[in-house]
């Protein structure tokens, strides 16, 4: 009898030994598990903090899988998805705005491109216009000169061809509208004085 009490004393004091070192190993475990969830929990941290709000959920995840429940995994979790909600409406708004400013900035270019092409045309155009003024007074100045020593019929052709050069430039109109009549009245002069020339003949030729 005293042989079977011993038997039993030493199984229950090697059951309780076994129930130490189990819960020994246990704790060891979880000590294991709780470094392991904290390291990835500060990960999962820095991630929020940064913004980076997928990584973060993931890593929190993983804290969740390591040790469930493990501080403000859970809080964490469950704002998440509203964060990253909120980031892709942020950005959404950030790109339409960058599009907008892209747009805006891409119609003043062309504006400003616009305006220099006309500049650059009205400063041609100027140049232009200056140089057929220079060509147009030459022009006219010959014109009048001819008018002046009353030879109409050559003063007419000046003066059409600066209305060519340069339209309405100075008095060119006024003398295209005077020049016929003026072409009209040498002529007339000069038969006058041709008549009158042959009369003077045939008087001479009569006292002879």
């Amino acid at each position: 009898m005293q042989e079977f009490n011993e038997k039993v004393l030493a199984r229950q004091k090697q059951r309780k030994e076994w129930e130490r070192i189990i819960q020994e190993n246990e704790r060891v475990r979880q000590e294991k598990l709780a470094d392991e969830a904290e390291f990835v929990y500060q990960e999962a941290l820095n991630s929020y903090t940064l913004g980076r709000w997928k990584k973060a959920r993931i890593d929190f995840l993983d804290v969740e899988q390591i040790l469930s429940g493990y501080k403000e995994t859970e809080q964490y979790l469950a704002k998440i998805d509203q964060d990253i909600e909120r980031a892709a409406q942020e950005n959404r708004q950030m790109a339409r705005e960058a599009t907008a400013r892209r747009k805006k900035e891409e119609a003043l270019a062309m504006k400003s491109k616009e305006q220099h092409q006309m500049e650059l045309r009205k400063a041609e155009e100027e140049k232009q216009l200056e140089r057929k003024k220079i060509q147009a007074e030459s022009v006219y100045k010959f014109a009048m000169s001819l008018y002046k020593r009353e030879d109409y019929a050559e003063a007419r052709e000046k003066f059409m061809e600066v209305d060519q050069i340069l339209p309405d430039y100075k008095s060119t109109k006024k003398y295209l509208r005077r020049v016929g009549g003026d072409i009209a009245k040498a002529r007339e002069r000069r038969y006058k004085e041709q008549q009158l020339a042959f009369e003077r003949q045939k008087i001479g030729r009569a006292h002879v």
